[in-house]
């Protein structure tokens, strides 16, 4: 516990914790991920725009709630990825909403970053215009990688406790808040394992990723298991 009550995280031991449940449960945690790409990637193509987003949220419901078994030592079954279509509408929600969140965050800040863009390029200068739009591309990032921290838990959430979208999205960021520099800890780690993941030619996701969502399985069974943070958050 650090100095406000809140759990530590400890991010190489989280990676080390959450690798061996990944590895103790490998082919239904990694087959599971594959078929989640594989689905959301076949609906964006079926309905472009819609198709990948309305599937993603009952997905990753069940992709967490393989990871949270597995923490928790429960059987770990691969129709299970497919629980979240039981509850279609409020694990859609919460994927629609996540989504909608990110795209208004990158679009408000699109704009004075395509005003950035052009004065570099009035400069002239490659490597003015080379930075700038670097700058850019990364600051339109922002608004996805804060919804991704503060919505964490949610799926977590909407299972242990029988959430709809909106609350468990509510509690999630009150959690995240509470505890947030040990919630950036984890996900900086992360992120940078989803880099390497990256760096393998995009193979290595499909190792990082599944082995993500059980780190995040491990971080949210911690806070769980920790004092409420705010009135009701528990």
């Amino acid at each position: 516990m650090n100095d406000t009550g809140r759990p530590q995280f400890r991010i190489r031991e989280v990676l080390s914790a959450s690798w061996k449940v990944f590895t103790d449960n490998f082919v239904v945690l990694f087959v599971a991920h594959l078929l989640f790409s594989l689905i959301v990637s076949t609906a964006a193509s079926v309905l472009p725009l819609v198709g990948g987003i309305l599937l993603s949220g009952p997905l990753w419901y069940g992709l967490a709630f393989l990871a949270l078994a597995a923490v928790r030592g429960a059987p770990v079954r691969m129709e299970d990825l497919f629980l979240g279509f039981q509850r279609f509408a409020p694990t859609m929600l919460a994927g629609v909403y996540m989504s909608l969140f990110a795209l208004a965050g990158a679009l408000l800040l699109a704009v004075p970053a395509v005003f950035a863009v052009l004065a570099a390029w009035m400069t002239g200068s490659v490597i003015i215009i080379s930075m700038t739009f670097s700058v850019a591309c990364v600051l339109c990032l922002v608004p996805a990688c804060a919804v991704v921290v503060l919505y964490a838990p949610a799926f977590f959430l909407m299972h242990d406790r029988g959430l709809e979208a909106w609350p468990a999205l509510q509690a999630s960021k009150a959690i995240v808040t509470a505890n947030l520099r040990q919630w950036l800890i984890v996900w900086a780690g992360l992120s940078i394992l989803h880099l390497a993941g990256l760096l393998l030619c995009c193979v290595g996701t499909y190792v990082a990723t599944p082995w993500m969502i059980v780190a995040l399985a491990i971080a949210y069974e911690r806070e769980r298991a920790a004092p409420p943070a705010v009135p009701g958050a528990r």
